[in-house]
């Protein structure tokens, strides 16, 4: 009968207690959550400190207790751990530093979120697509228009690809900030930069040039719509169009 095999003491005093791990994130994680929205900078180092301490060398660990800060809307929570990662040496990644901007997006926080991108750039963290869209849906909801334009030029500067959503996003700004030519000159990007704009960011630019009275404007692009067969939304594009025309 063969001997059965066992782990050397050595090797099991090096392996990591899945369980403790778990306990002890499950624990940092309910400590930051107690502080309450509005939790100060010092509060959230000092329970990052006490209670996950060298678990922040482990980017997974990091990563679960910034994603359900975001879950929970901690935008100025999140931001606090990225900082206390930064400051004390830990590895801070593009994925954390999009998980802090997706929790901003979700509180409605554009300049918390434009901040952490800023962040990016100075503690050498390479800007994507995903972050760079959190950002700019950020500064949609909020109607910050020019924000948005100007992170789609920083996106370009840096080399980060813009996609169709980065785009979406910026033309739904500018509709909400009445900046109808700002729309029209979006749409014109996305052709130069072969992007295939779908009928949300047509809407959206319809909508702008509804708001500032622009009927030929919208009329020009709802016909573009429907020669180009694209989807329009529950009759809104039509809708949009009609009333720039009153």
């Amino acid at each position: 009968m063969a001997a059965s095999r066992t782990t050397p003491p050595t090797l099991l005093a090096h392996q990591p207690a899945q369980h403790s791990l778990g306990f002890s994130q499950n624990n940092t994680i309910k400590a930051l959550l107690a502080l309450g929205p509005g939790a100060h900078e010092a509060d959230v180092f000092r329970v990052l400190s006490q209670q996950f301490g060298d678990l922040a060398a482990e980017p997974i660990s990091t990563t679960r207790v910034l994603k359900k800060l975001a879950h929970k809307g901690r935008c100025g929570t999140a931001r606090s751990v990225v900082r206390w990662l930064e400051r004390c040496g830990y590895e801070c990644n593009a994925f954390h530093m999009g998980t802090a901007i997706n929790a901003c997006a979700k509180a409605g926080d554009w300049q918390m979120a434009v901040d952490l991108l800023a962040t990016m750039q100075l503690v050498s963290v390479e800007m994507d697509t995903i972050g760079c869209n959190s950002v700019i849906s950020a500064c949609e909801k909020a109607g910050q228009w020019e924000q948005a334009i100007e992170l789609l030029g920083i996106m370009a500067r840096v080399s980060v690809k813009l996609d169709i959503k980065s785009c979406s996003a910026a033309v739904s700004a500018c509709a909400q900030g009445k900046e109808w030519q700002q729309a029209m000159d979006l749409l014109s990007l996305l052709t130069q930069k072969m992007i295939q704009a779908n009928y949300v960011c047509f809407n959206a630019a319809i909508t702008a040039c509804e708001k500032c009275g622009e009927w030929q404007s919208a009329l020009h692009l709802l016909s573009f719509m429907v020669t180009a067969t694209f989807q329009i939304d529950n009759n809104f594009g039509f809708n949009a169009a009609i009333s720039a025309c009153e």
